[in-house]
């Protein structure tokens, strides 16, 4: 049972053990036998003391049993826990994304006093995820390509909880002045990169952060222009944009969709270039 008095759960692995002694002659236990996965299993022993346990998800519990000849003995096993369901969004609200991988920490305390987690539990790569864990206080994550998510959720025995996680992009320090809203992640031939439509008919990004590479660029229908900038880059402009001598211009198309592009991208003022492609993560 999930909790004292609560319903058989299903999916329980049993184990039925004696206390025994290794090699040299230090306590050990020693499986007798094994069943699952079920909500009930029974096992036929030879008369004795075992210890019952059953096994959950991360739930676990056991009971010292005495085996008579000839009787038989009924054990409820308390798991003392509760199911944790997540599900992942792109908006507050909005439905359900595949292909992440959700994770449930515990936070503790190490031996110096400092801070840290623990890893639960994870699943994935999948839109939701359902998890049985100990009663307790957890941090529930989720993680989408460059995207990510969590929040705290409390777990009381027997009882389930359902918490939804709002993916977001996390967007580097030099490209925060670029704007704030809610910033898409994209893959694309020139790697990962996030963007942001603005009201003003701007469409702004970051890319290859380690160049402090952005994006400041138009959108007009499904078309933008515009133009790259970076710290670096193999060929240095006479003229300086956005404070840097390393910079080109962009011209993109994308779908009807407005989740992925095509276009191109080139040195300076140069009207073509290499190919850049991209989709919506």
């Amino acid at each position: 049972v999930m909790v004292a008095g609560g319903s058989k759960v299903g999916g329980n692995w049993f184990g039925i053990y004696r206390e025994g002694k290794d090699e040299f002659d230090k306590p050990k236990r020693i499986k007798v036998d094994a069943n699952g996965y079920y909500a009930e299993t029974t096992f036929t022993v030879p008369a004795g003391e075992y210890i019952a346990t059953a096994a959950n998800g991360k739930a676990y519990a056991e009971e010292k049993v005495t085996v008579e000849a000839g009787k038989g003995s009924e054990v409820g096993l308390n798991l003392n826990a509760g199911r944790l369901k997540l599900y992942a969004v792109l908006e507050a609200g909005g439905s359900k994304v595949g292909g992440n991988w959700f994770e449930v920490l515990r936070e503790v305390t190490d031996e110096a006093g400092q801070s840290k987690r623990i890893k639960v539990d994870a699943n994935g790569y999948y839109a939701e995820a359902t998890f049985t864990v100990p009663a307790g206080e957890y941090v529930a994550v989720s993680k989408r390509g460059q995207m990510n998510a969590e929040r705290k959720v409390a777990i009381e025995a027997g009882k389930g909880v359902e918490a939804e996680l709002l993916l977001t992009l996390p967007v580097p320090n030099y490209a925060r002045s670029l704007g704030d809203g809610s910033w898409q992640a994209w893959e694309s031939s020139q790697g990962d990169m996030g963007l942001l439509s603005k009201t003003d008919g701007k469409l702004v990004g970051f890319y290859n952060q380690g160049d402090h590479g952005r994006l400041l660029l138009e959108l007009q229908g499904n078309v933008a222009t515009g133009y790259w900038v970076e710290n670096a880059s193999r060929q240095k402009c006479e003229t300086e944009r956005d404070g840097s001598f390393h910079w080109g211009r962009v011209r993109w198309e994308f779908n009807k969709q407005m989740n992925s592009f095509s276009g191109w991208w080139s040195y300076c003022e140069a009207e073509s270039g290499e190919a850049w492609s991209g989709k919506r993560q």
